[in-house]
Order: C-alpha cells, then structure tokens, then sequence
C-alpha cells in the first residue's frame, strides 16, 4: 500500500510512547520539587517588576486621579503575596490591577496614562 515490501513493518509496533523525561518524573522525598522551584524562579523577576511598575504608576498618578484608589489594595495584596512567595497568585493579582486601570481608560477616563 505505502510502497513498502510486505511484512516490512510487520514487526515494529503501531504506537510507542517515549518514556517520560527524568525532570518531570514523580516526586519522591530524595527528590525536591524541581518543577515547582523552577517554575518559581522563572515568576521572579518579571512578578516583581511588574508589582514595581504598578507601584510607581499608582504613586505618579493616584493623587490626579482619585478613581486609582481602587487599584491599590490589588497591588498591595499582589505585593503582599509574592512576599509570601505565592508568586502565581501575585502575578495574577497584579494582572488583575492592570486590567483594571486599562479598563478605566478604555471606557472612563481616556486620559490616565498607559501603564
């Protein structure tokens, strides 16, 4: 059918699943949780720059535009969580904070400055 002389293929099998790779193999207490360590160093420094970043712009901007006042307890608590080292969550929470002040630009307040 393929080109390929009868019984050719007869003795490799259909499927085959590659065996699993050693960095994500099971945890076992010998083994730390190198996913989860390498996820975390990855979330670092991009979770606290973007904290700072929102920080700086609550601080340049809150006073002129008091409808910001809402964003800051985000972006304490998005701070308040990567103290902790809960950096997935402080990466959302600091998500949620910048989706709020690029909708208050969007639809309100067109002359906030971008973020």
């Amino acid at each position: 059918m393929d080109g390929a002389p009868a019984g050719a293929w007869s003795s490799y099998p259909t499927m085959v699943a590659p065996p699993a790779p050693v960095a994500f193999a099971p945890y076992s207490p010998t083994m730390p949780d190198l996913e989860g360590q390498t996820f975390s160093d990855f979330l670092q420094e991009p979770v606290a720059q973007v904290t700072r970043r929102l920080f700086d712009y609550l601080g340049a901007n809150a006073s002129d535009h008091p409808e910001l006042a809402g964003v800051i307890p985000l972006v304490q608590q998005a701070a308040e969580w990567y103290r902790m080292g809960d950096l997935t969550r402080a990466f959302a929470q600091a998500y949620v904070a910048f989706r709020a002040i690029t909708l208050l630009r969007l639809t309100s307040r067109p002359d906030l400055p971008p973020v």
